[in-house]
């Protein structure tokens, strides 16, 4: 699932979100590098904020003007799917200064999503570089979803042969799961 930078743009009948680049949370990029600006957290939770991922990126820009977006499907031919960053949850699990690995929750809002015709490869690719904002933001669907990194031993490389791959778990999901913890 490859992260991008976001810029919103005003256009014709209203606000879009422009694709501006790929940004790397894992690896020893974004994640990493907030770790060790919040003193390299061990064994304890610690929270990423979307502005925190931003800042990261940008250098004497509004940030109110940016977003961080995930293409949930990028594999498949007949949707797509943009999930918007809010805030990443993590615990980094450690001993001797050292980071073993970190789970993480990601708390998302399914910002744009549209079913395509699965021949029309070319439109998936112009509705991923620019598509429209919700008018209410604050009415998107939530999804959550479990991540893990592997820390310093392995480069804070994504899980499972450095794929970044996850269930979405909607509010409802999250309600019948929740249970069970």
């Amino acid at each position: 699932m490859p992260v991008f930078l976001y810029e919103r743009i005003q256009k014709k009948g209203g606000y879009y979100l422009n694709q501006q680049r790929k940004i790397s949370l894992g690896g020893k990029n974004i994640i990493y590098n907030l770790w060790k600006m919040k003193n390299r957290p061990l064994n304890k939770g610690w929270i990423i904020k979307e502005i925190d991922i931003i800042n990261a990126c940008m250098t004497n820009s509004n940030t109110n003007d940016y977003k961080v977006i995930i293409e949930g499907n990028p594999s498949s031919n007949d949707i797509v799917e943009m999930m918007w960053i809010k805030n990443i949850y993590l615990y980094t699990f450690g001993n001797n200064g050292q980071a073993d690995w970190t789970v993480m929750m990601l708390d998302l809002r399914e910002i744009f999503s549209q079913s395509i015709n699965s021949n029309n490869q070319q439109q998936k690719n112009k509705l991923t570089l620019c598509f429209p904002e919700s008018v209410n933001l604050s009415e998107l669907p939530k999804v959550r979803t479990f991540l893990y990194i592997r820390g310093d031993y392995a480069g804070w490389l994504w899980g499972m042969n450095g794929q970044l791959r996850a269930a979405w778990i909607n509010d409802d999901a999250r309600n019948f799961f929740i249970k069970y913890f």
